[in-house]
């Protein structure tokens, strides 16, 4: 059976990465979904979150994934609708995902972001998140 090349992740890829090909510049990082085996050139395929399409990137580029602090608090109806890059273009009130994009379809802004970036981000958010949390 082949084995895979050792990266920093081990022997095995990981099923996600952050891909941060300039550790001075962040301005440009991308999280990649690694698919199949490494290339003999020390390079592998992998599915762009940020490109929306499969790249190639070399191994030694490919960063453990930060680790998601969880929220405290109860799920809510609230949910908070980003661009690719992160930046917060509203908020909308929904019992579901499906709702939260019908919601997010009527705002000006979040279809036009939705036309540019080839979509959008949708995050339930926690009790904990909302404005008056606390009082």
């Amino acid at each position: 059976m082949p084995s895979k090349p050792h990266t920093n992740h081990g022997p095995n890829l990981p099923e996600a990465a952050l891909y941060l090909p300039d550790p001075n510049n962040a301005d440009y990082r991308d999280v990649v979904l690694p698919i199949g085996n490494p290339h003999p050139d020390g390079t592998v395929t992998a599915y762009s979150a940020r490109e929306g399409h499969k790249i190639r990137v070399p191994l030694t580029e490919l960063r453990p994934l930060p680790e998601v602090e969880m929220q405290e608090g109860e799920p809510t109806d609230w949910w908070r609708i980003t661009s690719k890059d992160g930046q917060t273009i509203a908020q909308v009130h929904a019992g579901d995902y499906t709702a939260a994009r019908r919601a997010a379809e009527a705002i000006p802004a979040a279809r036009a972001a939705s036309r540019r970036d080839g979509g959008l981000f949708y995050r339930r958010l926690c009790s904990t998140e909302l404005p008056n949390a606390g009082l």
